[in-house]
């Protein structure tokens, strides 16, 4: 008796474990950076080469190297321009100092701007799992304190660490630190260190080596103190609470209040080891007050604090009246919060300009600030008199305040006129000129920051970037245009250097009062500019103007039409950070950031605002669901979301990403805001995560290149059958399962234009996957593409698989390119080579903008993180692209194409790979038993429908065997019992029904 398999296939999934002991081992020890001289090595550590540009050449591309399961990344981080390495004769071995190989070789960041500096990034460890980390860090060529910090993954592990090079070491431990840290959910770990303001003008990140081991978590301790414990202060005053002696070093800081004997509940954007109270009332006697300090091993919360708050006694006073631009605002600080009633009665003010002033409108800004507004103008640089009286304070014998008269001048904070370079015949009246004189030279471009006093304010000008000149020009036009008054401010100005997207300008004004709210006008222009001139500004990080547009052939018509003003609150410092910066819809290769004039005004705060509610988010199991909100109101706010109504830890940013979302990650999101003006809760946006039942579940596309016509079948039930163009029988070759298909390169390609919904793009998900193999050789082949969507009536939207873009090696290249015509991803090319001729499996994976290439089912380093924009292509194409016409032909084999809506892991890349989607069975055994057959097999999809199939020769059609019982046998495995047959010979297949 003879048996006949129609598919087959095994699939199986190798799991392996590893286990610490008590005394943990090392798992990877590195010595940076050998650049291929004779290794110096120290014993038991590895060797991390850094050849990325040739050798001797400072570097600026990233470097991977792969170490068993662990792939090591250096890259430069915080803007850095580049990275290089030395070697040193000493420090030689002395005393107890046995590793001087180690401090000898070294990469280090040689950017002497503050904030720059080198990554680390380890790949490949066990998800949500201690690590300990040590890092030497020296070099004996360097004199002065080179001062850095470390962080993992943006949040600080190793504040102010110091070397003197001067100061050899004199023991093991003399130049290393350590910190322990998890790796997230992808097993990644991403080490920065940054240079500190403190170091001198040289470079202050080195590493010289790496160890990392398996650790024991450290959750905060029990318990840690804060000061004072308990505080006793007057009604309106405030007291500020400091935490201290945590060790090991929390991440997280949360404070907490609780009224009344009541539950703690979060004190809004209270996260710094420090909490400054706002002005007590006697309401507020006996609040109690703690820190909850956390890590990613646990949190703990400290001792309490209660405060006592006792009368006051003293009478409030006026501590200053600030007009408000357009000089009809007056704003009243007292020195003690006061009784609002009182306070926003205007017959407790007298104001004389032309004859008493009646006010129109009064309001609180906070409880000691008053806002007025007058029916009459103030003219600007005029002093006038303002009297208050008969105004209380909260205490509970309330304390009222004299008749006071104040004088003050009716004048904004401050006006500039930028540049001036010496020549004051320029200078907009009001305005003080700003001069730009850093270099000694009126006319040289400017690398160093120009500070300039304006009493008790300072101003600093500095450019942002790589590219960190800036200049200064003054022109002859504009001239006045009717409305248009200001011809001056926009006739002077400074600009940044640079035409890289993301790069500019900084204005820093300091002296400013912290908690006050400024509103800031700048003007953005140059009359000679053509093209559209495109800027982003921010305050202090916070973007508030997005997209400043000028053309220099349009000449202003008005005063506004060159400038925008914003408003933001100054942190406790007194200092913010205007930052300009060069949108990459500027005009190629053209200039963007421009500041003539900037003037600074006392505001009242826009209360904060949801002006876009998070939306629900539905994904796969192991996808990252992403949350967002956009804002309203002055900056800065404090953030936080929560889950059910509860707080998500450490989660205080405007988008929230639960990476790797699961089933008990769904629920209710939502996010709470605050700022100086109030409160805003957004609404709540369901997450819901759908489960991953098998290999098929999300899969919207499957051609496996097996069947070539006129089309070739997509087998899922979008049924999105390619149309094959120049494709002929014998470009149907052996693939890796069945056949392939063989393209030219000339113009044979396959490709639908998709109309339905449903089914493809692939980009229309938020995460998706595309699998395939390839067979070909990328050396000469510049910017094939091998799966493309794009669109048939536009050229601009596009995702493409395909060869390395300059065509000299066989990398595999992402290139992703918006409606808008950005390219958030610009030709990402991975480190492993899959186009060298032979066979190789390739998969892109987008998990909502965190992309990755696979290359025969290993992770290749090079990754990417983008924001994922408007993409609407409405045609797929394999083996080419197909836009307004075809292009980009491939040379060489594809076989089983695949495109799923949801992003696959590494074991489920590995398990297409290895075995195909096509449905299989493997008959194992057949056995004759009383009177019956007993056939056993595995199949793939074990809860389909299968059919026992028989023909009595092979040239026969292949007939049901109806009486088949079939039972699962448990997983894959099933058995198939029938009656035996009279013939002597027979054929047995198992057949998948549909």
């Amino acid at each position: 008796m003879k048996t006949q398999h129609l598919s087959h296939g095994l699939a199986f999934v190798v799991v392996l474990a590893l286990a610490c002991g008590a005394h943990a081992q090392p798992i990877l020890s590195l010595d940076v950076d050998e650049r291929g001289v004779t290794p110096i090595t120290h014993p038991g550590f590895e060797s991390f080469l850094i050849t990325s540009d040739g050798g001797t050449a400072a570097q600026t591309a990233p470097t991977t190297r792969n170490f068993g399961a662990l792939s090591v990344t250096l890259s430069l981080g915080g803007g850095a321009a580049n990275y290089d390495d030395r070697q040193r004769d000493t420090p030689v071995d002395s005393g107890e100092f046995t590793q001087s190989l180690l401090l000898r070789d070294f990469v280090f960041c040689g950017s002497s701007t503050p904030g720059t500096g080198l990554d680390v990034t380890v790949d490949g460890l066990t998800p949500h799992t201690a690590y300990r980390f040590t890092i030497w860090s020296f070099d004996t060529g360097s004199t002065g304190n080179r001062v850095s910090d470390w962080s993992v993954s943006g949040i600080p592990v190793v504040e102010d660490y110091v070397f003197n090079g001067s100061i050899l070491p004199t023991n093991n431990t003399h130049y290393q630190f350590s910190f322990k840290a998890p790796a997230d959910a992808g097993g990644q770990v991403v080490i920065q260190g940054r240079r500190d303001a403190a170091t001198p003008s040289a470079g202050s990140v080195f590493i010289n080596a790496l160890q990392i081991e398996p650790a024991t978590a450290d959750p905060p301790p029990g318990a840690f103190s804060i000061t004072p414990l308990n505080p006793a202060a007057s009604s309106g005053s405030t007291v500020t609470f400091s935490a201290s002696g945590y060790d090991p070093t929390p991440l997280l800081f949360q404070w907490q209040r609780s009224d009344g004997g009541g539950g703690f509940t979060n004190i809004p954007a209270a996260n710094a080891p420090s909490y400054t109270t706002a002005s007590l009332l006697m309401s507020d006697d006996a609040s109690q007050f703690r820190c909850v300090a956390s890590n990613p091993f646990g949190s703990t919360p400290s001792d309490l604090a209660t405060l006592t708050v006792y009368e006051d006694t003293n009478a409030p006073t006026v501590l200053n009246v600030q007009t408000e631009y357009p000089y009809t605002d007056v704003v009243v600080t007292f020195s003690e919060p006061v009784i609002p009633g009182e306070a926003t009665d205007w017959a407790n003010y007298y104001l004389e300009i032309e004859g008493q002033v009646m006010f129109t409108n009064i309001s609180m800004l906070d409880d000691r600030t008053v806002w007025l507004r007058t029916d009459q103008t103030m003219q600007e640089g005029q002093s006038y008199t303002l009297m208050a009286a008969n105004i209380h304070d909260l205490s509970p014998l309330p304390n009222m305040l004299a008749e006071t008269s104040f004088v003050f001048t009716a004048v904004t904070c401050l006006s500039i006129d930028f540049n001036e370079r010496g020549d004051t015949a320029t200078t907009q009246p009001l305005f003080n000129p700003f001069e730009i004189d850093s270099e000694g030279s009126a006319t040289q471009i400017q690398s160093n920051a120009t500070t300039r006093a304006f009493g008790t304010l300072q101003v600093s000008l500095s450019g942002a970037g790589a590219n960190a000149g800036y200049d200064d020009r003054l022109r002859t036009t504009p001239v006045n245009q009717g409305a248009f008054t200001e011809s001056m401010l926009l006739r002077d100005f400074v600009f940044s250097r640079t035409t890289t997207t993301g790069e500019g300008l900084d204005v820093r004004v300091a002296g400013l009062t912290g908690g006050a709210t400024y509103q800031f006008t700048v003007w953005s222009f140059d009359s000679v500019s053509s093209g559209s001139r495109v800027s982003d500004w921010s305050a202090d990080g916070w973007r508030v103007k997005d997209n400043h547009v000028f053309n220099g052939s349009q000449l202003p018509t008005n005063n506004s039409q060159y400038q925008f003003s914003f408003k933001t609150t100054a942190p406790p410092s007194g200092e913010v950070l205007i930052a300009g910066r060069r949108d990459n819809s500027t005009t190629s290769g053209e200039l963007a950031v421009f500041i003539n004039a900037l003037r600074l005004e006392v505001a009242t705060p826009d209360p904060v605002a949801i002006l876009q509610n998070p939306t629900p988010v539905t994904v796969y199991a192991g996808g990252h669901a992403i949350f967002s909100a956009q804002l309203g109101g002055t900056p800065p706010f404090g953030l936080q979301w929560q889950k059910g109504g509860e707080d998500v830890p450490g989660e205080t940013n405007l988008t929230l990403v639960v990476y790797g979302a699961q089933a008990d990650d769904a629920g209710l999101y939502r996010l709470m805001a605050t700022n100086a003006g109030g409160t805003a809760t957004s609404s709540d946006a369901q997450l819901d995560v759908l489960p991953v039942d098998s290999l098929t579940t999300g899969l919207i596309a499957h051609w496996p290149l097996d069947a070539l016509a006129e089309t070739t079948p997509d087998l899922t039930p979008f049924a999105q059958d390619l149309t094959t163009t120049n494709l002929e029988p014998a470009n149907l070759v052996g693939g890796m399962f069945g056949s392939a298909f063989e393209f030219n390169g000339t113009n044979a390609l396959a490709w639908r234009q998709d109309t339905e919904p449903g089914g493809l793009p692939a980009v229309a998900y938020p995460a998706y996957t595309v699998a395939l193999w390839v067979k070909g050789v990328g050396v000469g082949q510049s910017d094939r593409r091998v799966f493309a969507e794009s669109a048939n009536t536009n050229n601009t939207p596009l995702l493409t698989v395909g060869t390395a873009v300059h065509g000299t090696n066989g990398t595999v290249d992402i290139y992703i390119r918006n409606n808008n015509n950005t390219a958030p991803v610009n030709h990402l090319l991975s480190g492993l080579e899959a186009f060298d001729g032979a066979w190789h499996h390739i998969a892109w994976v987008d998990n909502n903008g965190y992309g990755r290439i696979y290359v025969d089912g290993i992770p290749d380093t090079n990754e990417v993180v983008y924001p994922r924009g408007v993409l609407t292509p409405n045609v797929v194409t394999v083996g080419g692209l197909v836009r307004a016409e075809p292009s980009h032909w491939f040379t060489g084999s594809l076989d089983d194409v695949a495109v799923w809506s949801r992003s696959l892991s590494q074991a489920e890349i590995q398990q297409v790979m290895q075995h195909g989607l096509a449905p299989k069975v493997e008959i194992l055994t057949i056995q004759l038993g009383a009177g019956e057959l007993i056939l056993t097999f595995d199949t793939t999809q074990p809860a389909a429908t299968h059919q026992i199939v028989a023909r009595a020769d092979l040239a026969d059609p292949w007939t049901e065997v109806a009486e088949a019982q079939f039972e699962s046998q448990g997983g894959s495995r099933m058995t198939a019992a029938f009656p035996t047959p009279p013939a002597r010979q027979m054929f047995y297949g198992v057949r998948l029904v549909p």
